[in-house]
């Protein structure tokens, strides 16, 4: 149940935000590109109408692949767990584990590109882009140093008491204690501890036999090595096929059905089902690097969302089997959302008065979000538009109605309306 706040009246616009298929844009966000262990992430809430006077509403999350990220995002990584993050001008950001890190700004337009993150703890390699203008910046703080980056190869770790350690490989880095704009230049396989209270650098060579941190995270294959697997897999399949080997080729057969054959068009956050068969029936199936598991003939079927904003995107679909894999790609076009994202409640208006112990709630918000009164839960439909009766006591008097939209990421929106039932509408 929702109880009294004090209301400040706003307008409020959603953060639409799905964790779902890649997304490619110059909008100022990060997305994640690949995870391994636990990951999670504590998002920070939008304004309300109905101002919350602490953040209980607030939570962590599990992260999932191609997750769009943005500012004010927190991502926490455990034991065993790495996650991979993009930036939007291609930047790549990796964490290590039992690493905390805040997305403190993200900017990028056809002018410039200016990226801050903060490492609260723990480890991270970041391979920045090199930028292409004096007004482009990628700086990365931590509760010791500031590093500046222009187009490089970095290792930073923050370790007991604060200690920032920072490598610098292929390129240049500008480092700063924390507070200070007294910067040092690191160059190529060079390294540099701050600690708390720190102000002199002294900049030390980075040990021959070290070798950097990869920027993927365990298990994922960069596309050069991909390329590899795939020519000597495509050598392996014509030796087969000239018989010079008595080994037999598993042929894998993957159909989708129930939609055209190339391009896929749904709406913003439109739900979608990806249907298919697999030969042999064991052998595995991914969609976008999620495990699906075919039945025992082969057939295999999955429920997912398009991204909840308007592009082009990738469905990628993989069968293996005994180290003989087929991909099938679709492209999945999302049309724009089909509602503005201003949330509005239409009615109830506030003091109103009707003749029977019932009141039309209805309004606007993003497709895919929940209306909730009291108990009763309301589905915002694909128009953007919500609409229902809602029973009032049965007995003449005032009724006070709280009202909460919460859109796909837990971003909750509050109404409150005061209502009155008086039979001669009075």
């Amino acid at each position: 149940m929702l109880t009294s706040r004090k209301v400040t009246l706003k307008t409020v616009v959603f953060l639409t935000l799905l964790c779902a298929l890649p997304l490619f844009s110059n909008e100022n966000i990060c997305s994640v590109k690949g995870i391994v262990g636990d990951v999670k992430i504590n998002r920070s809430k939008v304004r309300r109408e109905e101002a919350v006077g602490n953040n209980s509403a607030a939570g962590w999350r599990a992260v999932q692949l191609n997750m769009v990220l943005r500012e004010r995002d927190v991502i926490q990584t455990s034991a065993q767990s790495e996650v991979r993050l993009e930036t939007p001008d291609g930047s790549i950001v990796t964490l290590g584990e039992n690493t905390t890190l805040e997305i403190s700004s993200l900017k990028n337009t056809p002018k410039a590109s200016n990226t801050k993150i903060k490492l609260v703890g723990g480890s991270m390699v970041t391979n920045v882009q090199k930028l292409v203008d004096k007004k482009s910046t990628f700086e990365i703080q931590t509760p010791t140093a500031t590093a500046a980056v222009r187009g490089t190869i970095v290792e930073l770790d923050v370790g007991k008491g604060g200690v920032t350690e920072i490598k610098v490989f292929d390129g240049k880095v500008l480092v700063a204690p924390a507070g200070s704009r007294k910067f040092v230049e690191i160059g190529d396989r060079q390294t540099v501890e701050v600690a708390p209270r720190q102000r002199k650098l002294v900049v030390k060579e980075v040990p021959k036999d070290y070798k950097p941190r990869p920027t993927r995270v365990i298990g994922e294959v960069c596309p050069e090595e991909e390329a590899v697997k795939q020519k000597e897999a495509a050598k392996q399949s014509k030796k087969m096929k000239e018989g010079k080997e008595s080994k037999a080729l598993v042929k894998l057969s993957l159909k989708l059905d129930g939609e055209p054959a190339d391009t896929i068009k749904k709406h913003a956050k439109e739900p979608f089902t990806v249907n298919g068969v697999v030969t042999p029936p064991g052998a595995k199936v991914s969609i976008n690097g999620k495990a699906v598991k075919p039945d025992s003939t082969g057939a295999f079927k999955h429920v997912m969302r398009a991204p909840a904003d308007s592009g082009v995107f990738t469905l990628r679909i993989v069968a293996n089997d005994n180290e003989v894999s087929e991909t099938v790609l679709r492209t999945v076009r999302v049309g724009a959302p089909a509602v503005a994202a201003e949330v509005k409640l239409v009615s109830p208006v506030e003091g109103q008065v009707v003749k029977t112990p019932a009141v039309l709630v209805s309004g606007t918000a993003s497709f895919g979000s929940k209306v909730n009164i009291g108990e009763k839960s309301i589905n915002v439909e694909q128009d953007g538009t919500f609409s229902a009766e809602i029973a009032l006591p049965g007995k003449e008097g005032g009724t006070k109605l709280e009202i909460e939209i919460v859109d796909g990421e837990d971003n909750a929106v509050w109404f409150i309306r005061n209502v009155t039932y008086k039979k001669d509408g009075k």
